[in-house]
């Protein structure tokens, strides 16, 4: 059986549709900062972050002239970062934590070796001041715990930009353009089989 011009339709919206939510569950960064114990920036550090949620294992990057280094595309959750150079004892942060399409900070001071240990417990800011995204965590738990159907449509209007509208012909429209510009889509992805 050949697959008829509506149900290719269909099944282009949905995977649209899943595509848009998928992307709209994205990443975090995590931006490191070391400095010596005068506050200068410190170059040539190892940073190297961990984290259970992390595909791939663990990231290393060396600090650069400004005592900086950024880690993109990380998936979100706690992380565990490690910081060590040559005569200076290794800085641990066991809470820094990555969260959906935003930045994470931390800054740590780098001690000289017969000085006192120092971890940093929680320094890594909640408030990313650098991006204008917004975003959210949700489980697997919540997810199952949404009060929505189980359909096409409920699955479409999970997706961002996507709203309920009874405006043209009952059908959802996204907010990124009028409704009759998404209207082949969105009757396609309605559409009963």
């Amino acid at each position: 059986m050949y697959p008829t011009p509506l149900r290719m339709a269909r099944t282009t919206a949905l995977l649209v549709a899943l595509g848009a939510t998928a992307y709209a569950a994205g990443d975090g960064n995590l931006s490191v900062a070391v400095t010596d114990a005068a506050g200068k920036p410190f170059a040539g550090a190892t940073v190297i972050i961990s984290s259970p949620t992390q595909i791939g294992g663990a990231r290393t990057q060396v600090t650069d002239s400004a005592g900086r280094t950024r880690f993109i595309r990380l998936s979100p959750g706690f992380f565990k970062i490690q910081i060590s150079a040559a005569g200076y004892q290794t800085q641990t942060n066991l809470n820094a934590v990555v969260l959906v399409d935003q930045t994470a900070s931390v800054s740590t001071k780098m001690v000289a070796v017969g000085s006192a240990t120092v971890e940093v417990i929680a320094s890594a800011s909640q408030v990313d001041i650098t991006t204008v995204t917004q975003g959210m965590q949700v489980s697997e738990v919540e997810l199952t715990r949404l009060p929505v159907g189980r359909d096409q449509l409920s699955a479409l209007l999970l997706a961002p930009g996507v709203i309920a509208s009874t405006s043209v012909n009952g059908n959802p429209s996204l907010t990124a353009g009028l409704g009759r510009d998404n209207l082949g889509a969105m009757v396609a992805a309605t559409t009963p089989t």
